[in-house]
């Protein structure tokens, strides 16, 4: 099961103190979950304390708890948010007869 994470760090934390202090062991986790095969993508976005990843485990629970150990998350300096992604099934629409494109000229 692919599962998208949205880490967050909480407005009130102070990155450059709080949080890069722990960042070494989070990046270890995180290169082991990739060896591991579970941590399929890992972006940073534009945002300063906001990241996306993509992890493959076989429900989102285990996927939750793997991460509950990483120091950030004990410490309580990010909020993450664990989805399950699904197949897109709205195209189902299109294929009603109804819907169908007629044959243009």
């Amino acid at each position: 099961m692919q599962i998208l994470v949205i880490w967050r760090v909480k407005p009130e934390v102070d990155i450059k103190k709080e949080l890069l202090p722990l960042m070494e062991a989070e990046e270890h986790y995180a290169w082991a979950d990739y060896m591991r095969g579970r941590l399929r993508q890992f972006f940073l976005t534009e945002i300063p304390g906001l990241v996306v990843m993509i992890l493959e485990y076989p429900s989102l629970e285990e996927a939750k708890k793997s991460y509950d150990e990483l120091p950030i998350l004990k410490e309580g300096l990010m909020a993450p948010e664990f989805h399950e992604l699904r197949p897109f099934q709205s195209w189902e629409y299109l294929f009603k007869e109804e819907h169908k494109m007629k044959n243009r000229k």
